[in-house]
């Protein structure tokens, strides 16, 4: 829901603290802290084009058995209309239709949220291929205020939810995670602990 989407952003604003960060520029662009500087020659055009060929890649549905789980999820999400379905639903309603599906619930068990953060999602045991994943609330959590352009460009082009193995979905989030650096990198902002690569990848950790 809007405010539930609401709730995921925040300001790009520094916490007391922090030492603010080497801009790209003054770090010579080592360790591909800018989009002009990854890779040699690279405009920023061609590396955004690349990454959103990365990413149309890394959400398709590529063998049969995938599509028919994907068909099958998008029907259990879209139920009551306006309503994308709590994982538990989604997970009974797969259920109901045959899939080995599995609600995974993540909580605040301990004091550190960062290293727990609280999400559930459903995860689909195929009997051939690898675990896959199945999110009606994917895009909220990869949302902030003031998104550069570049990973602007990234957001629209995910999915609100997501549908497709675990491993790729990793892949998807490490590409992610290091371009949400560099846009608060940017910006000239430090990126929040519950906004890292580490931490992202943790919250669909199987």
């Amino acid at each position: 829901s809007a405010g539930h989407e609401s709730e995921m952003l925040f300001d790009m604003e520094p916490e007391e603290g922090y030492e603010k960060p080497r801009s790209p520029a003054e770090r010579g662009g080592a360790g591909g802290g800018s989009w002009g500087g990854r890779g040699a020659g690279r405009s920023e055009a061609a590396g955004l084009e690349a990454d959103l060929g990365a990413v149309r890649d890394l959400l398709h549905l590529r063998t049969p058995v995938e599509q028919t789980l994907g068909e099958a999820a998008g029907a259990a999400m879209d139920v009551t209309p306006g309503s994308k379905g709590s994982p538990q639903e989604i997970c009974d309603r797969l259920r109901a239709l045959g899939f080995r599906a599995t609600k995974i619930g993540r909580s605040r068990r301990t004091a550190d949220v960062l290293r727990s953060p609280r999400h559930s999602f459903v995860v689909v045991d195929l009997a051939d291929g690898e675990p896959m994943v199945v999110d009606p609330n994917f895009k909220a959590h990869l949302q902030v205020a003031r998104p550069s352009p570049e990973y602007k460009a990234l957001l629209q082009a995910l999915p609100e939810r997501f549908v497709g193995s675990s491993s790729r979905m990793q892949k998807l989030l490490r590409l992610l995670g290091a371009r949400l650096q560099e846009s608060f990198e940017q910006s000239e902002m430090p990126i929040p602990p519950w906004r890292g690569s580490e931490y992202l990848t943790n919250i669909w950790a199987l």
